[in-house]
């Protein structure tokens, strides 16, 4: 799949490379409510292996780490890094610049440095619709169309981002509620497209088909309140 760039985008990013996405040209569904803030029981932070996303009353804000890894005979052998106890450092010209912290897991170092805060908020650019007892994720992508997620809370609070299935669309959905449409051609370098680009025009009873038919049926990731932090390098042994 090709990587959600907006929203979610950042724990997506190794979820989401092999599979065939489908896009639409406007938010769906078309008579869906949009929403100003997430309902109650999404707020909460969620981790996701290196991420942590805190679901707000109308934002997202994802924080994790960047992870390098460096041959330990490389560190040992340059007078570019300098090393503490416990972080390190390089020379950029004449002077250093902050790595992270670090850890030594057999012959490679590990360098575990925090990521800048990024925040989403619901706008133009991510729209949330409620239709019915469900919830629709719409997020624009920097290809001018819109990825649609279904957004659910499960009983052990573990919350699913789920897409669209092409070929179960194709099976639930009235032919006359899609027309397929050729992508634009900065996102179409290759002669045959890897995704799927519908004009769409669905309206809440279909999405409401879609979910029940299992339509939704290609989960991008599971969100879990449960699972215990753990540092990345030591994840890594």
């Amino acid at each position: 799949m090709k990587l959600i760039t907006r929203i979610l985008l950042f724990v997506l990013l190794t979820a989401m490379v092999g599979c065939k996405m489908v896009y639409f040209d406007q938010p769906q569904p078309r008579d869906g409510k949009s929403l100003s803030s997430f309902p109650k029981k999404f707020r909460s932070t969620w981790k996701y292996e290196l991420n942590t996303l805190t679901i707000s009353k109308s934002s997202i804000v994802q924080s994790g780490f960047d992870i390098t890894k460096i041959p330990l005979s490389t560190i040992d052998s340059s007078s570019s890094y300098v090393k503490s106890e416990k972080t390190i450092y390089s020379f950029e010209g004449e002077h250093l610049s902050y790595k992270g912290y670090y850890e030594v897991v057999g012959d490679t170092l590990f360098i575990q440095k925090p990521r800048e805060n990024q925040e989403y908020c619901l706008n133009n650019s991510v729209v949330l619709k409620k239709v019915g007892k469900y919830f629709i994720l719409n997020i624009l992508e920097d290809n001018g169309m819109w990825q649609v997620v279904h957004i659910e809370k499960l009983d052990n609070n573990d919350i699913l981002l789920k897409l669209l299935n092409n070929e179960k669309l194709l099976e639930s959905v009235a032919k006359d509620k899609l027309i397929a449409i050729t992508p634009p051609d900065h996102v179409n370098s290759s002669k045959k497209s890897r995704d799927y680009y519908y004009a769409g025009d669905l309206l809440q009873i279909d999405i409401e088909a879609l979910i029940e038919a299992g339509a939704f049926s290609d989960t991008l990731i599971n969100l879990s309140q449960n699972n215990q932090w753990v540092l990345p390098m030591v994840s890594d042994k």
